[in-house]
């Protein structure tokens, strides 16, 4: 029986292949499935919408993303992110010292691409509370968010943010556009990455930071039950799982392919960010697995 709160991917979302494989496969009635939602959730979420649903991860035989194959439908998902995550506890990342900080400096590497940035249009998609929009603003950048969140939308809007659900969102062109922990949110992620793409300037950017899901494949098939926690394939939520390749593989078809870092590191002007850049260069070179936590890429569009 299949829940009417759901509905299956018949294939790949990230790029449409229907050569794919089964990894793991449990239902959300099972006692370790439903621990974790009831804990996570503080049991928000009502039995009734996950009674039927199971919690299934399938690998592309075509461009090794790892997704979950049935979803949350559209008006789940809105009970998902407007209720069962709490925005109180959501919108104090806004007052985050350190989250702050962590964005003034990656505002000022933006600045780096752009360094008269009154003449740099900037998109975050999928804004949350609008703090990325907000600290880039303050660096004297025109940006704009989107946002699927009434309350979010207009808290942004208090804040002089102009913010716009994804229909309205003015046709650009944008130089940079920001997706923070949002593509392994989106039900559809290849038909918003084209649409995004289609929007940037020639030669723009756009930034995309995942969880790093380099150890999916193994860990469903060892121990599914290892994947119950707030990760890469975290359920319900985290529906498209990303490794530093597949997500090159992703963007490659969009004619989009990781920026010059060597660019930007002749640009810097510290020593320190010259020293961490160098750090993150070498690093490359060394397994995934040693940074498990996210998978952040700079990408440029090719004219």
């Amino acid at each position: 029986m299949h829940s009417s709160h759901s509905t299956d991917r018949v294939s790949c979302p990230m790029c449409k292949s229907t050569q794919t494989h089964e990894l793991c496969a449990l239902k959300y009635t099972d006692t370790h499935v439903r621990s974790f939602l009831q804990t996570y959730y503080k049991n928000a979420i009502k039995q009734s919408y996950i009674q039927d649903m199971h919690y299934v991860i399938h690998q592309c035989n075509a461009c090794g993303s790892c997704y979950q194959k049935e979803i949350l439908n559209s008006a789940s998902m809105e009970l998902l992110y407007g209720e069962w995550i709490s925005p109180k506890n959501s919108k104090k990342k806004v007052v985050n010292t350190q989250r702050q900080i962590d964005l003034a400096r990656h505002i000022g590497r933006i600045l780096l691409l752009f360094p008269q940035p009154n003449t740099a249009h900037l998109l975050d998609y999928g804004m949350g509370w609008g703090d990325w929009c907000h600290m880039a603003q303050s660096f004297g950048f025109s940006a704009c968010g989107i946002e699927l969140d009434q309350e979010r939308i207009d808290f942004a809007r208090s804040r002089g943010i102009k913010a716009y659900l994804p229909d309205d969102l003015p046709e650009g062109p944008y130089d940079f556009i920001y997706l923070e922990q949002v593509l392994e949110h989106l039900p559809e992620p290849y038909e918003v990455i084209q649409k995004l793409v289609g929007l940037l300037s020639n030669n723009g950017y756009i930034h995309i930071g995942v969880p790093n899901g380099a150890s999916v494949e193994k860990a469903a098939r060892r121990n599914p039950l290892s994947l119950l926690k707030k990760g890469p394939a975290q359920p319900l939520e985290h529906i498209n799982c990303f490794s530093h390749k597949s997500l090159i593989t992703f963007m490659k078809q969009f004619d989009c392919h990781p920026a010059s870092q060597k660019e930007l590191f002749l640009r810097s002007k510290s020593p320190r960010l010259l020293l961490r850049d160098s750090l993150l260069m070498c690093a490359r070179l060394l397994p995934p697995s040693i940074f498990p936590h996210k998978t952040s890429l700079l990408f440029q569009k090719r004219t």
